[in-house]
């Protein structure tokens, strides 16, 4: 009993370590695991023994214990011992397959290994992901113009895709929708310009509609498909679950050019793009900050600015509180009619705004006169020109200069499709190892690619530290090295049905199946525990290792079955997938489900295999001493 109580603990206790995503979603888990174990085994060895003392009471075959004259009673009696019956009939005939296996074990062996190496290489069909998509019933769709569009005719254009949104979702299904003009959409980013527009739409719950959010999205996007061109268009699945799953990124795709050189890096990005786009299941594929926007550049002459006086930051101030004002220093106007208050910044005009000679002539102060060696004080403040020391000219720079540990990163993102994000994110990987990258450029796969791949690394050495101290701990309990290492061929039998599982069942591995894989590893040792330690206590009777484990295996089908059966029954509605928000959860539940399963009918058979195969070679006396 303390053996299998402490090995599943023990399984769940080194993702108290996780970091990440991993560590917020399942060390609340896992702690109430832990708990709730230690909890039921002090309850099991102090008021289980009592109570049983005092509501059990021997039955004989006949029922006669039971009370006479009552319905209920004689009833009970019945279902009892028709249960009995088949129950024996079970022992027996699980007796009889297991002296079966026993005499042949060279061919259960055979065939489980063949099995194990078949669902191995199958498992490199199952797909993986970061965290399973769950319905949140919304969708976005940024709308971009090329640039210098104005304002109104991005907010027209909104305004004709809310009206395909509208041909191809029904009313009905759709509680609010609502366009803005001016706004970048897509991850936690702000204003990026009026030639940005985004168009949200808000479902209805899952329950109430026959079609899936990312359904409803594809129709969306191929009813849109070439109705606007010139114009790009990207969707953005989900709510605030996905931006946190995402980490801020746009989207699940973000393939990051790092470089110094923001044209170069543009040039890259566009083939990153055209890269990505040609990997099947990636659409949406967006470049972030793409394009160049009109400016005007000035070039200071240091030497000159010196001086006169003139520090950079002066220079600058003065040409922003020409161009746009100063609102930290503006004039308060009261109307006396209404009461409102009313800012007032002063600056120059429109028309003394739009060309660079506008900016030339632009005043700058000095703080002294060097041509009569005055100061501010007694000569008084000289007006300078902008051009007498510096350049104006008209040029283009970047939209927006993004950074990662203080390096220029260009973000080139896409969503997944109809496929799986891990296969979608290898497959680009290979596509970008053979682009031709200058030196000093890189690339970098970031958004849920890098949570996922530092999620797996942390969920693996969990699972690892986990083997490790179950072995540890059952060869404490067992004072033998061997018996341990017989129990631990249940976990590659639990993978065979975690595999199978997922294949049938068209589920992705993901960090919850993962940790699904963590669980079933606890569960499935405590059954091999259970036989193991059995026909251990019975050798040590005098029996045979052959006739220990035949009756063993017998005794111990029961609760075997009992424990398998009440986990796989208890994770059943959690795996149907019933209700919102259940998409989370049920990868987890059908891992266990699947590996307990198989782990728990092979568990059976090559158990009793391998414990006689090894005591017959005198291991069961090679023990610790004591």
């Amino acid at each position: 009993m303390f053996a299998s109580t402490a090995t599943t603990i023990a399984v769940f206790f080194p993702v108290v370590f996780l970091t990440g995503v991993a560590r917020r979603l399942f060390v609340p888990m896992a702690l109430t695991i832990v708990f709730a174990m230690a909890a039921s085994y002090l309850v099991s060895m102090t008021i289980d023994p009592v109570l049983s003392m005092r509501f059990l009471r021997a039955r004989r075959p006949d029922g006669a214990d039971e009370e006479p004259g009552t319905r209920a009673g004689g009833a009970m009696a019945r279902v009892e011992r028709s249960s009995s019956r088949l129950l024996d009939r079970l022992d027996a005939g699980y007796q009889r397959l297991l002296e079966l296996a026993l005499q042949r074990r060279r061919w259960v062996l055979g065939t489980i290994t063949v099995l194990f190496v078949l669902s191995m290489g199958a498992a490199r069909f199952i797909g993986s992901e970061f965290f399973p998509a769950t319905d949140e019933s919304q969708f976005s769709i940024t709308v971009q113009e090329p640039q210098g569009t104005s304002v109104q005719i991005t907010s027209a254009a909104a305004e004709e895709v809310a009206r395909v949104v509208l041909q191809v979702i029904p009313r009905s299904a759709i509680t609010t929708m609502t366009t803005n003009a001016g706004t970048s959409g897509g991850g936690f980013g702000g204003n990026q310009g009026p030639n940005f527009a985004q168009v949200n739409v808000r479902l209805i719950a899952p329950t109430e509609r026959t079609a899936s959010t990312d359904e409803l999205a594809a129709r969306v996007r191929r009813a849109l498909d070439g109705k606007f061109p010139g114009v790009q268009l990207f969707f953005s699945i989900g709510g605030l679950q996905r931006n946190i799953v995402n980490i801020g990124a746009s989207a699940p795709i973000d393939v990051q050019v790092l470089g110094y050189d923001q044209t170069v890096a543009q040039q890259l990005a566009t083939q990153v793009a055209a890269a990505v786009a040609q990997t099947p299941g990636a659409a949406d594929i967006r470049i972030n900050p793409r394009g160049q926007y009109p400016a005007f550049t000035v070039r200071v002459n240091n030497e000159k600015a010196a001086l006169l006086g003139l520090s950079p930051t002066a220079v600058a101030n003065a040409i922003t509180l020409a161009m746009s004002g100063n609102p930290g220093t503006a004039s308060m106007l009261i109307d006396p009619y209404t009461g409102a208050q009313y800012g007032i910044v002063i600056r120059l005009m429109d028309q003394y705004r739009s060309h660079p000679e506008d900016l030339s002539n632009v005043p700058l102060v000095t703080l002294a006169d060097p041509a009569s060696g005055g100061s501010a004080s007694s000569r008084g403040r000289t007006p300078i020109l902008l051009r007498d020391i510096a350049t104006v000219s008209l040029s283009s720079e970047p939209l927006l200069i993004s950074r990662k540990n203080q390096q220029r990163v260009i973000d080139v993102t896409a969503n997944v499709v109809n496929r799986p994000l891990g296969d979608v994110s290898a497959e680009i990987v290979q596509r970008l190892d053979r682009l031709s990258w200058p030196l000093g450029f890189t690339y970098h796969m970031a958004g849920q690619t890098e949570q996922q791949q530092g999620a797996f690394g942390s969920l693996g050495l969990a699972a690892g530290l986990a083997l490790m101290l179950v072995y540890m701990i059952m060869a404490s309990q067992f004072q033998s090295l061997v018996d341990p290492f017989v129990i631990m061929f249940t976990v590659p039998l639990g993978l065979i049905g975690v595999v199978w599982m997922l294949l049938l069942t068209h589920v992705t591995l993901s960090i919850v199946s993962f940790m699904g894989v963590i669980t079933m590893v606890g569960i499935v040792v405590s059954n091999g525990i259970l036989l193991v330690d059995y026909a251990n206590r019975l050798q040590d009777s005098g029996l045979a290792p052959r006739d220990a484990v035949l009756r063993a295996g017998r005794i111990r089908l029961r609760p075997i079955l009992m424990t398998a059966l009440a986990t796989i029954l208890g994770m059943i509605p959690m795996a149907l997938g019933l209700g919102e928000g259940s998409e989370t959860n049920m990868p987890l539940a059908r891992t266990v489900i699947g590996g307990l399963s198989v782990s728990t009918f092979l568990t059976l058979f090559l158990i009793p295999i391998l414990y006689v195969m090894f005591e017959r070679r005198g291991h069961r006396h090679d023990t610790v001493a004591g």
